[in-house]
């Protein structure tokens, strides 16, 4: 074994057993040279390894710090059942390594952080969102790559600047992503809503409001649709492509839960688009935490001049100290690493929840199964109200959404409709939690 072997061994033991604190500074080279009588650079080579294992970050001109490892999950209420809660459970991002990514952003990208023209993004981001992007057969041109602040400040734009089809109203799912419907109020846009109904994409319908609308883009959730997780089938993908071409309609694609989808052959839209109709969007709030505030557009060649007018004059530029952080969290390997962790975490929460729906007596009267999605739902029978059904569930403390803000105009469910988020509730809470909101909806029903 070589030297420098021997000193990461003992230093990431120490680490583990809680001899070395998180937080704590290691001794110098020099002291750490003395210590195992070996030379500064074999102590050099030990920290090197150590700070790629994560066990460690340095501080410019200060030193080695031990990285907090053994951040552990919030201690959970066992007796509140959170599915209601859209935000990722802290305890899942790993704040140890991102920080390290932090402290190396500014060590790093130093005059980057005082430069305005920045107008697409840090381009070393851009680089590497561009190969991230790869895995999921999204295929684009560094210049056709925007950072934004988030997938929001991309709808926004698109919203209000003009597309060279010169149409106004945009079409929506019901139900859908809540921020887009408020954006639409806001402005005052004309919109058209289509539902999605008996888990498919009602083609027909599309076609006949793209005849019968000035159509300016259909925004759509393609994977895990928001809120109810259902994904379109190559074949219902192509269909749209096929009538956005012959329309003239763009497709926005909000692909924002891209990372958690474990089906290699279940490209997005974008795979599929040889017209340049698609407009994909790219969202890290999800895998990493919403206050990165980070996300990415990839536009057809022809929109990216006047998406960067509209860009420039919404913010100038993204916050560059978020994307540098993110660029090194992701050329790390800390990014792939974390997708694969919190892939499996999430991928147990749903078949968890899917598992118990199907378990329970009450399965044998839903029209079918929840999809098996972070965002998903219950199809409820039609004698059940939903808010007495949240009323109810209240008092055992299972917590639930209503569905009002996730339609345009309805103020009724629909569609009997049970939308239910498993991003923040743990896995051991999610069975105990299931079956009480199972067994209430059994004693409504009968």
């Amino acid at each position: 074994m070589f030297k420098y072997n021997i000193i990461v061994d003992k230093i990431s033991n120490k680490i583990q057993n809680n001899e070395l604190s998180s937080g704590a500074k290691l001794p110098s080279i020099r002291q750490l040279a003395e210590d195992f009588n070996c030379s500064k650079q074999t102590v050099s080579q030990a920290l090197k390894v150590l700070e790629e294992q994560h066990f460690i970050y340095s501080k410019h001109k200060s030193g080695y710090y031990v990285v907090d490892k053994l951040f552990k999950e919030n201690k959970e209420d066992n007796n509140v059942f959170d599915f209601k809660n859209a935000s990722p459970n802290w305890a899942d991002f790993p704040y140890s390594d991102f920080q390290h990514c932090i402290n190396r952003a500014f060590d790093i990208y130093q005059k980057d952080l005082f430069n305005y023209n920045l107008s697409n993004g840090l381009s070393a981001l851009i680089k590497v969102v561009q190969n991230l992007l790869y895995s999921s057969q999204v295929f684009s041109k560094e210049e056709d790559i925007f950072i934004t602040s988030g997938v929001q400040q991309a709808l926004n734009i698109l919203c209000l600047m003009p597309l060279p089809n010169e149409n106004k109203t945009i079409l929506i799912e019901e139900p859908t992503y809540p921020q887009i419907i408020e954006l639409l109020k806001l402005y005052n846009i004309p919109v058209v809503t289509v539902a999605r109904k008996n888990q498919k994409l009602d083609i027909e319908k599309i076609k006949n409001i793209f005849i019968e609308y000035d159509i300016k883009f259909f925004y759509i959730t393609s994977r895990f649709q928001n809120p109810l997780g259902f994904s379109l089938s190559k074949k219902e993908k192509i269909q749209l492509l096929n009538l956005a071409q012959k329309y003239n309609v763009y497709i926005v694609e909000d692909d924002y839960m891209a990372d958690f989808d474990s089906n290699s052959k279940n490209d997005p839209l974008y795979t599929y688009d040889s017209s340049d109709k698609v407009i994909y969007l790219k969202s890290f709030s999800k895998i990493m935490f919403p206050g990165l505030r980070v996300g990415a557009c990839i536009l057809p060649p022809q929109l990216s001049s006047i998406f960067r007018h509209y860009k420039i004059n919404a913010d100038i530029s993204s916050s560059v100290f978020s994307q540098a952080a993110l660029e090194i969290y992701i050329s790390s390997g800390m990014y792939e690493s974390h997708i694969k962790d919190i892939r499996k975490n999430y991928t147990e929460k749903t078949k968890t929840f899917v598992d118990t729906v199907k378990r329970h007596p009450i399965s044998k009267i839903l029209e079918y199964l929840p999809p098996q999605a972070l965002k998903t739902h219950i199809k409820l029978p039609k004698n059940i109200n939903e808010k007495k059904l949240i009323d109810i569930c209240k008092q055992d403390n299972v917590h639930l959404i209503k569905s009002d803000p996730y339609y345009f105009d309805i103020v009724d469910n629909p569609n009997h409709y049970l939308l239910i988020e498993l991003s923040n509730i743990s896995n051991s809470n999610i069975e105990v939690g299931t079956n009480l909101l199972l067994d209430n909806l059994e004693k409504l029903f009968f």
